[in-house]
Protein backbone atom coordinates (compact mmCIF):
# COMPACT_ATOMS: atom_id res chain seq x y z
CA UNK A 1 0.00 0.00 0.00
CA UNK A 2 1.39 3.71 -0.26
CA UNK A 3 0.19 7.31 -0.16
CA UNK A 4 -1.47 8.60 -3.16
CA UNK A 5 -1.36 12.83 -2.80
CA UNK A 6 -3.65 15.03 -5.33
CA UNK A 7 -3.55 18.35 -5.92
CA UNK A 8 -6.38 20.02 -7.89
CA UNK A 9 -6.34 24.08 -7.69
CA UNK A 10 -8.94 23.78 -4.68
CA UNK A 11 -7.65 21.33 -2.45
CA UNK A 12 -4.73 18.45 -2.20
CA UNK A 13 -6.34 15.16 -0.94
CA UNK A 14 -4.83 12.29 0.67
CA UNK A 15 -5.59 8.27 0.03
CA UNK A 16 -4.04 4.98 1.15
CA UNK A 17 -3.86 3.48 -2.15
CA UNK A 18 -3.19 -0.33 -3.18
CA UNK A 19 -1.64 -1.81 -6.35
CA UNK A 20 -1.76 -5.42 -7.93
CA UNK A 21 -1.85 -6.64 -11.67
CA UNK A 22 -5.16 -7.43 -12.96
CA UNK A 23 -5.75 -10.86 -15.16
CA UNK A 24 -4.37 -9.27 -18.63
CA UNK A 25 -1.30 -8.45 -16.85
CA UNK A 26 -1.52 -5.26 -16.52
CA UNK A 27 -0.95 -2.79 -12.95
CA UNK A 28 -3.77 -0.96 -11.27
CA UNK A 29 -4.30 0.65 -8.22
CA UNK A 30 -7.54 0.58 -5.92
CA UNK A 31 -8.17 3.36 -3.46
CA UNK A 32 -8.45 1.59 0.22
CA UNK A 33 -9.20 4.90 2.42
CA UNK A 34 -9.60 8.69 1.98
CA UNK A 35 -7.74 10.42 4.48
CA UNK A 36 -8.99 13.65 4.14
CA UNK A 37 -7.72 17.05 2.45
CA UNK A 38 -5.36 19.34 3.52
CA UNK A 39 -6.80 21.57 4.82
CA UNK A 40 -8.96 19.63 7.34
CA UNK A 41 -6.09 17.45 8.52
CA UNK A 42 -3.64 20.89 9.43
CA UNK A 43 -5.73 21.12 12.40
CA UNK A 44 -5.48 17.59 13.80
CA UNK A 45 -2.06 16.67 12.83
CA UNK A 46 0.28 19.23 12.83
CA UNK A 47 0.67 22.70 11.63
CA UNK A 48 2.61 21.75 8.66
CA UNK A 49 1.90 20.09 5.26
CA UNK A 50 5.27 18.18 6.50
CA UNK A 51 3.85 16.85 9.58
CA UNK A 52 0.50 15.90 7.71
CA UNK A 53 2.35 13.77 5.26
CA UNK A 54 4.33 12.03 8.40
CA UNK A 55 1.05 11.48 9.77
CA UNK A 56 -0.41 9.69 6.46
CA UNK A 57 2.37 7.89 5.39
CA UNK A 58 2.22 6.23 9.37
CA UNK A 59 -1.47 5.19 8.53
CA UNK A 60 -0.30 3.89 5.63
CA UNK A 61 1.91 1.76 7.64
CA UNK A 62 -0.70 0.51 9.72
CA UNK A 63 -3.00 -0.16 7.15
CA UNK A 64 -0.31 -2.20 5.50
CA UNK A 65 0.31 -4.27 8.60
CA UNK A 66 -3.54 -4.78 9.38
CA UNK A 67 -3.78 -5.92 5.40
CA UNK A 68 -0.98 -8.81 5.77
CA UNK A 69 -2.72 -9.76 8.91
CA UNK A 70 -5.75 -10.26 7.68
CA UNK A 71 -4.22 -11.86 4.97
CA UNK A 72 -1.98 -14.99 7.35
CA UNK A 73 -5.22 -15.19 9.70
CA UNK A 74 -7.57 -16.90 6.53
CA UNK A 75 -6.58 -20.71 7.34
CA UNK A 76 -8.45 -23.42 6.44
CA UNK A 77 -9.23 -26.27 8.84
CA UNK A 78 -9.92 -29.98 7.98
CA UNK A 79 -11.97 -31.94 10.02
CA UNK A 80 -10.16 -35.88 10.78
CA UNK A 81 -11.51 -38.60 12.67
CA UNK A 82 -9.44 -41.34 13.31
CA UNK A 83 -12.39 -43.68 14.88
CA UNK A 84 -14.44 -43.68 11.79
CA UNK A 85 -14.22 -46.44 9.19
CA UNK A 86 -13.83 -45.84 5.89
CA UNK A 87 -17.16 -46.84 3.34
CA UNK A 88 -16.33 -49.64 0.73
CA UNK A 89 -16.03 -48.99 -2.68
CA UNK A 90 -15.71 -45.12 -1.99
CA UNK A 91 -12.95 -43.25 -3.51
CA UNK A 92 -11.00 -42.28 0.12
CA UNK A 93 -8.09 -40.42 -1.70
CA UNK A 94 -8.36 -37.07 -4.25
CA UNK A 95 -5.55 -36.06 -6.59
CA UNK A 96 -3.60 -33.57 -5.07
CA UNK A 97 -0.65 -34.47 -6.45
CA UNK A 98 -1.07 -31.34 -9.34
CA UNK A 99 -0.56 -29.00 -6.48
CA UNK A 100 3.38 -29.38 -6.52
CA UNK A 101 3.55 -29.35 -10.17
CA UNK A 102 1.48 -26.11 -10.41
CA UNK A 103 3.83 -24.33 -7.73
CA UNK A 104 6.65 -25.49 -9.78
CA UNK A 105 4.97 -24.10 -13.00
CA UNK A 106 4.16 -20.88 -11.81
CA UNK A 107 7.75 -20.19 -10.07
CA UNK A 108 8.92 -21.08 -14.27
CA UNK A 109 6.35 -17.87 -15.01
CA UNK A 110 4.79 -19.79 -17.55
CA UNK A 111 1.58 -18.35 -16.84
CA UNK A 112 3.49 -14.91 -17.82
CA UNK A 113 4.64 -16.87 -21.02
CA UNK A 114 1.77 -17.92 -21.99
CA UNK A 115 -0.10 -14.71 -21.76
CA UNK A 116 2.60 -12.87 -24.17
CA UNK A 117 1.84 -15.69 -26.35
CA UNK A 118 -1.81 -15.32 -26.40
CA UNK A 119 -1.72 -11.15 -26.41
CA UNK A 120 1.16 -11.67 -29.37
CA UNK A 121 -0.57 -13.68 -31.28
CA UNK A 122 -4.20 -13.24 -30.26
CA UNK A 123 -5.34 -16.76 -29.64
CA UNK A 124 -9.41 -17.04 -28.33
CA UNK A 125 -8.45 -19.72 -26.40
CA UNK A 126 -7.14 -20.08 -22.98
CA UNK A 127 -2.85 -21.60 -23.64
CA UNK A 128 -2.03 -21.52 -20.11
CA UNK A 129 -5.12 -23.57 -18.72
CA UNK A 130 -4.28 -26.13 -22.14
CA UNK A 131 -0.44 -26.37 -21.25
CA UNK A 132 -0.72 -26.47 -17.55
CA UNK A 133 -3.45 -29.21 -18.11
CA UNK A 134 -0.97 -31.45 -20.45
CA UNK A 135 2.43 -30.77 -18.49
CA UNK A 136 0.39 -31.83 -15.00
CA UNK A 137 -1.25 -35.06 -17.03
CA UNK A 138 1.48 -36.13 -18.59
CA UNK A 139 3.58 -35.99 -15.14
CA UNK A 140 0.91 -38.05 -13.24
CA UNK A 141 -0.70 -40.13 -15.81
CA UNK A 142 2.57 -40.94 -17.50
CA UNK A 143 0.91 -44.06 -19.48
CA UNK A 144 0.58 -42.49 -23.04
CA UNK A 145 -0.24 -39.50 -24.79
CA UNK A 146 -3.76 -41.27 -25.13
CA UNK A 147 -4.07 -41.79 -21.54
CA UNK A 148 -3.70 -38.38 -20.58
CA UNK A 149 -5.43 -36.59 -23.43
CA UNK A 150 -8.70 -38.66 -22.11
CA UNK A 151 -7.79 -37.67 -18.57
CA UNK A 152 -7.48 -34.03 -19.06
Amino acid sequence: MNLHITKSKNAESFYICKSYVKANGSTTSTIVRKLGTLEQLLPQHGPTRDDVVAWARNEVKIETEKYKKEKEAKTVLIPFHADRQLDYGKQAFFRGGYLFLQSVYYQLQMNKICRKLKQKYKFKYDINAILSGLIYTRILEPCSKRSSYKVA
